[in-house]
């Protein structure tokens, strides 16, 4: 691989780290905020629209983990 696509690479690589600890942070906080939903037997829809938050960011975590992954692969494997 050249050298500057590896440093490009890197730098993506870096990019996607710190967006999964961003999306890791948010989905802690609405995970709490879906949590005291669940004790306010009122709030069913707040409720669902919480769950379908959480379980998005779930995803997307999932998502650039995913990516990041594949970057590592590509740099370890090269």
């Amino acid at each position: 691989m050249l050298e500057k696509n590896r440093k490009k690479l890197q730098k993506v690589l870096d990019t996607l780290s710190d967006a999964a600890s961003e999306l890791e942070d948010i989905l802690a906080s609405e995970d709490i905020y879906r949590d005291t939903l669940a004790s306010d037997a009122s709030g069913d829809d707040e409720y669902n629209a919480a769950e379908l938050v959480c379980d998005s960011l779930d995803e997307a975590v999932d998502g650039v983990n995913e990516a990041i992954n594949l970057i590592e692969e590509v740099l370890d494997g090269d």
